[in-house]
């Protein structure tokens, strides 16, 4: 995983360096977020990892021992700390911590993206639509073509400034 560290050249110009964090077994590493402590967590084509520097050879696997079947596409961390993830199995809760808890949001959906609106509630682009879940009830709520969005698989979602929900389709 490339990153843009701290460090600054002698001409005080950033430089970029790369860690230590190696995926494993040919994993594509797919995204990344803010982890606690210093850390990073780190999405992959099977699994999802928490990395530390600068011991950086000691990452800790979250998800790739629990299903082989979960690709993290992308991550929302939460102020609370919760680890919100759309992967290829849907949308995944994962409240870290001692007893930590991940829980697959049914039914299955391939989940490209995450993102949080100002409301609160989180919204999943997905090969079938758009998800809305609640993430303090974790209701959950399906628009597909039948709601008027012009093609099932939204690769991608934002919210604009005025407060509008925008999707891109493929």
């Amino acid at each position: 995983v490339p990153a843009a560290g701290p460090a600054r050249s002698n001409s005080g110009n950033m430089t970029l360096r790369l860690t230590a964090f190696l995926a494993p077994d040919q994993e594509t590493v797919r995204c990344l977020g803010d982890a606690p402590d210093d850390g990073l967590y780190v999405g992959a084509s099977v699994g999802l990892y928490e990395f530390h520097e600068p011991s950086g050879l000691e990452h800790r696997p979250i998800l790739s021992t629990i299903s082989k079947a979960w690709g993290v596409n992308s991550m929302l961390r939460l102020p609370s700390g919760t680890l919100w993830l759309a992967t290829t199995s849907g949308p995944v809760r994962w409240l870290p911590g001692v007893g930590a808890e991940l829980k697959l949001i049914p039914p299955a959906i391939h989940a490209r993206q995450v993102i949080q609106r100002r409301d609160g509630s989180l919204w999943f682009a997905a090969g079938a639509g758009l998800v809305r879940i609640d993430p303090a009830s974790e209701g959950r709520q399906d628009y597909t073509y039948q709601d008027g969005i012009p093609n099932a698989y939204i690769m991608g979602v934002a919210e604009d400034s005025f407060g509008n929900l925008w999707g891109a389709t493929d």
